[in-house]
């Protein structure tokens, strides 16, 4: 095996190394954040990003029909 070998693998072992640690930081800093829960106890409280509120509202979903040639059509429709 050539000198040239052993370092080409080198470099490849330390950009693999890298590429574990870069994995285990993304793993530690979700694993502490509490994006979700934070959010969630935020939209509770009334409050979301600071001062702005958050509330929870009922979008009615059209009625009709997806089916074109149907006497009951709506483009907007998302079931039959």
């Amino acid at each position: 095996m050539t000198v040239e070998k052993l370092l080409h693998y080198g470099q490849m072992l330390v950009q693999e190394q890298d590429n574990v640690k870069r994995v285990q930081l993304a793993d530690k800093y979700l694993s502490d954040a509490a994006l979700g829960d934070a959010n969630q106890d935020s939209i509770k409280r009334g409050e979301f990003y600071g001062s702005k509120a958050a509330q929870q509202i009922s979008v009615p979903v059209p009625e009709g029909c997806t089916d074109p040639s149907a006497a009951n059509f709506d483009p907007t429709a998302r079931s039959e």
